[in-house]
């Protein structure tokens, strides 16, 4: 069943040459993360988030989207709705 939800929840790509420290906030949770360079983490939120890189300025997420992060900033591809 993971691999389901993971199919539909938001997945985030670092495609810079360093590390970045991602603070994502959902509901009333908040909880900071390492993603390594060239590394992908699937599964950060189901069903709407914020995250931001580095302490910067926080994004808003449906929790659909497949997001890159590239010169430390994010840039997001949302599925299609059903």
């Amino acid at each position: 069943m993971r691999s389901f939800w993971s199919a539909y929840t938001l997945t985030i790509t670092n495609r810079d040459t360093i590390d970045h420290s991602l603070t994502i906030t959902d509901f009333d949770s908040e909880r900071i993360i390492t993603i390594r360079p060239n590394h992908k983490l699937k599964g950060l939120c189901l069903s709407g988030c914020s995250i931001a890189v580095d302490e910067g300025k926080p994004v808003d997420f449906s929790g659909r989207e497949t997001v890159m992060i590239k010169s430390g900033n994010l840039s997001t591809t949302n599925f299609d709705s059903d």
